[in-house]
């Protein structure tokens, strides 16, 4: 993924932006967030972000999907 399009909503702007000049390590971001989570875990305390704090996320994400889809509003957590 070099370049992401985003929109603010439909019937605006569509912009993109190009991040292919990042070397790979700014690029992604992933390997100081593993570090450190590795870091927690042999050190015996929790990490920043927990399996819980995914789950919620990805669930929030859900109900915004859902949400889209009716048109109506949806409650957390979802049923």
């Amino acid at each position: 993924m070099d370049r992401v399009t985003v929109s603010p909503g439909l019937g605006r702007e569509v912009t993109t932006r190009a991040y292919a000049q990042l070397p790979m390590e700014e690029k992604w971001g992933y390997r100081a967030e593993d570090a450190k989570f590795v870091d927690a875990i042999l050190e015996g305390r929790r990490p920043g972000v927990t399996a819980e704090d995914g789950l919620r996320a990805t669930e929030l994400v859900e109900a915004c999907y859902r949400s889209v889809r009716t048109g109506a509003e949806v409650a957390l957590p979802l049923a």
